[in-house]
């Protein structure tokens, strides 16, 4: 694709959260993920709504990320790309996701605020990201 910019994520700012959401009434962090990877790539990622009980069960999210990290390709710092992951810790556990948008800007969703633009070098994300994730099966 050649329009990565925040222009193109423009139309995903302002959408509410849902717990567990996968639908544009609503979304958690990993259905807005995964609505803008349908959206715009194609890419159909699985759900996991039946992995877990809600967005704040810190434990059971962790797990499926951790598991589900091993499915994706790190990718260092400074190196990231539209639509690769941001993971990011809340609480000191990896529990939150983003989407690269461009260099140093995140689109993302939690509770208690709409879909947003952010950079996550700012001093309140910077200290929280664990890393960069790049999906293996054909985006590049």
């Amino acid at each position: 694709m050649c329009l990565h910019s925040s222009q193109v994520f423009s139309k995903y700012v302002g959408l509410k959260y849902a717990d567990k959401g996968r639908t544009e009434k609503g979304f958690d962090c990993w259905g807005l993920a995964r609505h803008i990877y349908k959206e715009e790539l194609g890419i159909i990622l699985p759900s996991f709504t039946d992995s877990y009980s809600t967005s704040e069960t810190r434990e059971e999210i962790a797990a499926i990320i951790e598991f589900q990290k091993m499915k994706w390709e790190a990718i260092p710092s400074g190196k990231e790309q539209p639509f690769d992951i941001i993971l990011l810790r809340i609480l000191g556990i990896p529990m939150h996701i983003g989407v690269v948008i461009e260099k140093r800007k995140m689109i993302h969703v939690f509770k208690g605020s709409n879909t947003t633009i952010e950079n996550y070098t700012s001093a309140q994300w910077r200290h929280r990201v664990l890393g960069f994730y790049r999906y293996k099966e054909g985006i590049r």
